[in-house]
């Protein structure tokens, strides 16, 4: 990869001012160099302390801390297969690093009524599409993978003790019937498809129709705490990103 700006072909910026605001981050995010780039072939995501307001929010709101949010929903989705970065991750407290997918066209919605009182319910998106967290990291502690849907989000912690200091490679296959996370290609937490409800979107929304993006960002605040005072930057490093399409035994 070309040092400088990330490759607008294959990465949307996401600058919505509204998302920050979903999590209580503490981060605005922007499409800066300073919070986005390319640097030696490695793709950083940088926070930085600086003021900052969107130019297209209606409420003004002022952010004291800058960072990079980008993901492949224009470019690349896939519904199964296995998706791997080989990431370093900032340390101190307040950091949100994340490596996660969300559904670029929501299939099960159609098929909701739009008077459904589920439509109302904060999580309406997990039960149309759901939401698979590869890899987050609150305040530099144990690494986290979450299987989303609309009735749960059961998780698994694992400890990578130097994940600060040295590149980890993170993964995920999605199968038709199983989903399993890795980190440096060994399994640590996995999620199976219950025979008894194999096509109810509430507990299993992701399926051959399920078609899935990849988002990298750098959250500061919200569920990680407040950021260190003390401290004016921070590093999110992904040094590759790779793809291998399933293949039916």
């Amino acid at each position: 990869m070309p040092d400088g700006h990330v490759d607008g072909q294959v990465w949307h910026y996401e600058l919505d001012p509204a998302v920050p605001g979903w999590n209580n981050e503490a981060e605005a995010y922007t499409n800066h160099p300073k919070n986005v780039r390319i640097q030696d072939g490695t793709l950083l995501l940088e926070a930085h302390r600086e003021t900052y307001r969107y130019p297209n929010d209606p409420e003004h709101k002022k952010y004291k801390i800058t960072s990079g949010r980008i993901d492949t929903r224009d470019s690349f989705t896939f519904n199964y297969g296995k998706i791997e970065a080989t990431m370093k991750i900032p340390a101190g407290q307040g950091t949100w690093p994340a490596f996660w997918l969300l559904s670029a066209n929501e299939p099960n919605d159609a098929s909701i009524s739009t008077q459904s009182p589920l439509r109302n319910n904060d999580r309406f998106y997990l039960l149309t599409g759901g939401e698979l967290d590869i890899m987050e990291a609150y305040s530099g502690a144990q690494l986290e993978g979450t299987f989303n849907n609309f009735k749960s989000s059961p998780s698994r912690r694992i400890p990578v003790a130097d994940a600060s200091t040295t590149f980890h490679t993170y993964g995920l296959e999605v199968t038709p019937n199983t989903i399993t996370w890795t980190v440096d290609g060994k399994p640590y937490f996995q999620q199976k498809k219950s025979a008894a409800l194999p096509t109810d979107p509430a507990v299993w929304p992701y399926g051959k129709d399920n078609q899935l993006y990849v988002i990298f960002n750098l959250a500061m605040g919200g569920a990680a705490g407040k950021p260190n005072p003390h401290q004016s930057s921070w590093q999110l490093a992904v040094k590759d990103l790779k793809f291998y399409p399933y293949t039916s035994q």
